[in-house]
């Protein structure tokens, strides 16, 4: 009897240590399915990753498509309208983006994305409008319309959480302009017809505030026509050279003559101040038909402008009009190679120019 309960004890111990060792090799076996199904779930090509990554790329889908139908739209209603606003103007006048230039995804979808629902004013979860602009070199030449036109491209980036970003699109738009005739309060006219700069020395020696970038300059002030440009105190940014505390007009990136104005008026020779000598940012200069006279250092050291056409009506060349021209500029000028400079040009008209001359066919 004794025998039988030490058997039946001797049994019990071992299916008890078999039952263990195979709770054991179960539990590990669980733990190793379990790391293996996390893994699956949550690792780099796992299921719940690959399901954020989707949604994700599936959110960039959706803003690409609905800007790109945007641009569409816009492309549309310039050419049933001529005359539209810029595009961040009427994606901001559509409710698109706001005046940090984050997309209003809402707005834009019509409907409620998982990301860029973060603050506007931040770069955390939103969708950000940002451009790279190049203006458009366009040769200056008689009669320009008062327009500008610029070559934009766009881009659409998305900051994630820890502000990191991602270029979502890119698209370029040519954006012509109208442009406003210039404040005629900023200017004067004498009784012969000359418009000067109003406080000409507030800007160039206290350094009065200038923020217009595209001069229209009026035909008329005050019921007298327009028919001359001061050659000194007009717009001359000669202080830049030499003292950084008089120069004010580095904002400046395109002027507009008016039909009417005969004469650019002679600068100053102390430095070669002209009327638009020293402008560093001047990109464009439309000069009107009626001009016959450009006076001396009227556009020395305007290294921003592209080329410039003299119209064939200018009989009056000052000297050295365009001191300090490089070789990537351009003259366009009304004779042929080969042929005497016009009677009335200074024969150093050219001086201190190493731009390459444009002659006419």
């Amino acid at each position: 009897m004794k025998q039988n309960k030490e058997k039946q004890k001797i049994i019990l111990n071992k299916n008890t240590g078999i039952t263990l060792i195979a709770l054991v090799i179960t539990i590990i076996v669980l733990l190793i399915l379990a790391g293996v199904s996390i893994a699956m779930l949550t690792g780099e090509n796992g299921v719940l990753t690959k399901a954020s990554q989707a949604s994700l790329e599936n959110d960039f889908a959706s803003v690409k498509e609905g800007i790109n139908l945007a641009v569409s739209e816009y492309h549309m209603l310039k050419i049933g309208v001529g005359n539209a606003p810029d595009f961040k103007t009427w994606l901001s006048q559509k409710g698109y983006i706001d005046e940090n230039n984050t997309i209003n995804t809402g707005n834009l979808l019509n409907t409620t994305l998982s990301t860029g629902k973060g603050k506007t004013t931040s770069t955390k979860d939103v969708y950000k409008l940002e451009e790279e602009v190049e203006t458009a070199k366009v040769a200056s030449t008689v009669k320009v319309a008062a327009t500008t036109t610029e070559d934009k491209t766009y881009k659409i980036e998305y900051y994630n959480e820890d502000g990191e970003s991602r270029e979502i699109t890119r698209f370029s738009l040519t954006e012509t302009a109208e442009l406003e005739e210039t404040d005629p309060d900023l200017f004067e006219v004498s009784e012969d017809g000359k418009i000067t700069l109003k406080d000409y020395n507030d800007y160039y020696s206290n350094r009065k505030e200038w923020n217009i970038e595209n001069v229209v300059i009026p035909s008329q002030i005050d019921g007298k026509n327009v028919t001359k440009i001061s050659g000194f105190d007009f717009f001359s940014g000669w202080g830049r050279s030499y003292n950084e505390q008089f120069y004010f007009l580095d904002k400046i990136k395109s002027i507009i003559i008016p039909e009417g104005v005969t004469e650019i008026l002679d600068g100053s020779y102390n430095g070669g101040i002209g009327a638009f000598a020293y402008l560093n940012n001047l990109q464009t200069i439309s000069l009107p038909s009626t001009l016959n006279h450009i006076g001396n250092s009227a556009f020395s050291e305007c290294r921003a402008l592209y080329e410039i056409e003299i119209p064939e009506t200018v009989t009056n060349m000052g000297d050295a009009v365009f001191y300090g021209w490089t070789p990537e500029q351009t003259i366009k000028v009304p004779f042929k190679e080969g042929e005497p400079v016009p009677d009335g040009w200074d024969e150093s008209w050219d001086f201190g120019c190493q731009a390459k001359i444009e002659y006419a066919q």
